[in-house]
């Protein structure tokens, strides 16, 4: 076999090789990369409510308000809070909440956000323990994500990891993992995973809204292998 012969050779086996090698960093980044059952946002909510049934006197925010900690939402006047006052047997510094001079309850917002549902408004007279509105608490949107594992799978899922959020709009953005639990569907189990939504843009997005998720099974596999190389080839030394 001629030299020119040989290196035809050569060149060709490596050619294949690196086409084989290709194609399973692919296979292998793709196996690797897993999408959503079904997933949707999620938020930090506030309930607001008090223990005392009274009527609301006084209604300071709409739905769809935003609030500033400390901001007043609603007044109530309690003659069950009012008597216990008079009696002696309810202390007023012992409250969770403002009452004033006339023994009017002063409910406020403990965190800035948004008025994301309001029960009863001015007026009205609302029974103990019950929720008269709903304040979404500010960038504190998460997914609820449900993904279909194997164990080994669910092995590789940590705290951290990324997931990355597909909005109704078709805008990307990236999720942190806090949180991951599995749940019985009949006889199959699914993992539902919630991770903390980054930079969500301000937009009409709410509780609720449908998206999708795909996300990147940790660990060492080929493809994270093969980057972390080629990262380090390319990285600029110091």
């Amino acid at each position: 076999m001629s030299w020119t012969n040989r290196f035809r050779l050569f060149f060709g086996l490596l050619f294949v090789g690196l086409v084989l090698f290709g194609l399973l960093v692919a296979l292998n980044f793709s196996l690797s990369n897993i999408s959503s059952r079904s997933a949707q946002l999620r938020a930090d909510t506030i309930t607001i409510g008090t223990d005392y049934s009274g009527i609301i006197t006084k209604q300071y925010v709409i739905q769809g308000a935003h609030v500033s900690a400390g901001q007043p939402l609603f007044v109530i006047k309690s003659s069950l809070l009012n008597n216990g006052i008079a009696s002696g047997t309810i202390n007023k510094a012992d409250l969770a909440y403002s009452v004033d001079n006339q023994n009017q309850i002063t409910l406020k917002a403990t965190n800035a956000g948004t008025v994301s549902n309001i029960s009863y408004i001015e007026g009205a007279f609302v029974p103990a323990n019950n929720e008269i509105a709903t304040v979404t608490r500010d960038n504190s949107f998460y997914v609820v994500a449900k993904f279909e594992l194997s164990p080994p799978d669910y092995a590789r899922i940590h705290n951290g990891d990324l997931l990355s959020v597909t909005l109704p709009n078709n805008q990307r953005v990236q999720a942190s993992v806090f949180d991951v639990s599995v749940e019985s569907v009949g006889t199959d189990a699914q993992t539902v995973i919630k991770a903390r939504v980054k930079n969500l843009p301000k937009s009409s997005f709410t509780i609720g809204t449908p998206v999708s998720c795909e996300l990147h099974l940790s660990g060492k596999t080929l493809y994270d292998s093969t980057k972390q190389t080629l990262e380090k080839l390319i990285k600029p030394r110091g």
